[in-house]
């Protein structure tokens, strides 16, 4: 019999009178003993590996949301290895910035790093940061790359710290960008409003702040339909409408047919928070807002040298879409929709178009988008085109993109319901369709964890 048999075998060889249960236990006994110390011994077999794997010299390679996670440690340096103009042109909060295809890499490296520091490394796509990653390791550093690079860091999913869209009305208006002086006007205008916007954000303020900063800034800029610079009605009055609503909570505010308030938005951010309505109009909307203490000013206030030829004149029938609005996806995660005008030229009866209206000519929703509508607005109201675009994106599951093309382009058109919109959904993507020559627009956001900002704006078809 072998050595297992011996051993196993529960029969003392001195008592031959054991029965057979006492054997069989005392077997499984022994057998139980023997598959411990098995056991044993290969955890320390495994144990030992891994140690040694873990004693290791190579560096660590890591997805984008691990990478995030280990550059949080304040002892950890962070370092881009790309050329000094890519860095210049966008680069993670806090790195360095010493280029891996300079020749004193490593001495550069050495200067800025102390020795045996734990580092972090990224490049554009993330060949050149292994290649740095391998030369910082043979110097002792433990090095950290980053998979995929600043490309995969800016498509992370949550990319965008911020986003602002903005629009200062659609119609007939590509002919501006044939005329260079005037159309520099409306970039500078453009442009001044995106930075306005992101100066409030940057300096901590949420959606609606930003919000009512910009249009305050299209409603004092005569280029524009809202505020100063508005159209008039066939009475030859000025008449203002305006809209302001939050995404978290679906709270809204609204004011139409205004005469005397300054700044529109301000009053239907004071209908949305100090009042229990949604939607004031004419003198009970001027009366609330003189009660919170807004600036009121005289009817002619809101005139321009254009605007009074049009009070002097009123002979000629308009189609004009003047309509200002800004939506913004702000740090927290909010969105904010905002919709200010002064109505269709020679408008009769008190006529109130979209832009104040819920759902119509502004909509906020955390859940979809957040869009402001410019051009017709009877043909907003009829097909309820703001909340009709974060409906098709939340139920039928569109794109933002492919939900605003097929409201403007197949339930609107350029014969009825000629204009645009602009919006930007929850995960920051952008929209801006229009079914008309053109609508001044732009866009500008923020990716999360970098420096500086994406900006375009546009008149025409393309963007600048």
């Amino acid at each position: 019999m072998n050595w297992f048999a011996d051993n196993i075998s529960g029969r003392d060889k001195r008592n031959g009178s054991e029965d057979d249960s006492q054997a069989e236990a005392t077997r499984e006994k022994q057998i139980k003993n023997m598959v411990m110390k098995s056991l044993k011994n290969l955890a320390a077999v495994l144990v030992a590996a891994l140690l040694a794997a873990c004693s290791g010299t190579g560096f660590k390679t890591v997805q984008v949301e691990q990478f995030k996670q280990t550059i949080k440690d304040p002892s950890i340096k962070l370092v881009d290895v790309r050329t000094p103009a890519e860095f210049g042109q966008g680069h993670i909060d806090g790195a360095m910035n010493l280029d891996v295809w300079d020749s004193l890499f490593v001495e550069n490296a050495q200067k800025a790093l102390p020795a045996g520091s734990k580092v972090a490394v990224y490049c554009k796509s993330g060949r050149r940061s292994a290649e740095a990653a391998d030369k910082l390791q043979e110097k002792g550093y433990d090095v950290v790359n980053l998979d995929g690079g600043f490309l995969a860091w800016n498509d992370f999913r949550h990319k965008r710290d911020y986003v602002i869209v903005v629009h200062g009305g659609a119609g007939n208006v590509a002919s501006v960008e044939k005329d260079s002086v005037r159309a520099a006007q409306y970039y500078a205008a453009l442009d001044s409003a995106l930075a306005i916007g992101s100066k409030v954000l940057e300096a901590g303020g949420k959606g609606p702040e930003a919000v009512m900063a910009v249009i305050n800034y299209f409603e004092g800029n005569p280029l524009f339909n809202a505020g100063k610079g508005a159209t008039i009605s066939d009475a030859g009055v000025f008449e203002l409408d305006a809209c302001i609503m939050e995404g978290k909570d679906l709270s809204a505010g609204a004011v139409a047919g205004v005469t005397n308030i300054k700044n529109p938005i301000n009053a239907a951010y004071a209908v949305k928070t100090k009042s229990e309505h949604v939607l004031l109009a004419g003198k009970g909307a001027e009366e609330f807002a003189a009660e919170q203490g807004l600036e009121l000013v005289d009817n002619l206030y809101f005139a321009t040298p254009k605007t009074m030829r049009w009070v002097e004149e009123l002979k000629h029938k308009s189609k004009k879409n003047g309509t200002v609005g800004c939506v913004i996806l702000d740090t927290d995660g909010n969105l904010t929709a905002g919709t200010s005008t002064g109505g269709r030229f020679r408008k009769k009866w008190g006529r109130i178009g979209d832009a104040p209206i819920v759902g119509a000519g502004t909509y906020a929703d955390n859940n979809s988008c957040a869009v402001s509508c410019t051009g017709h607005g009877e043909y907003y109201i009829r097909h309820a085109v703001a909340f009709n675009l974060g409906a098709r994106y939340k139920y039928l599951g569109e794109s933002l993109e492919q939900a605003a093309d097929y409201i403007i382009n197949t339930e609107l058109n350029s014969e009825h319901g000629n204009g645009g919109l602009v919006a930007v959904d929850k995960d920051g993507n952008i929209a801006m369709p229009f079914n008309s020559t053109g609508m001044y627009r732009g866009y500008l956001y923020k990716n999360e964890g970098t420096t500086g900002v994406v900006s375009k704006v546009g008149i025409g078809p393309d963007l600048k």
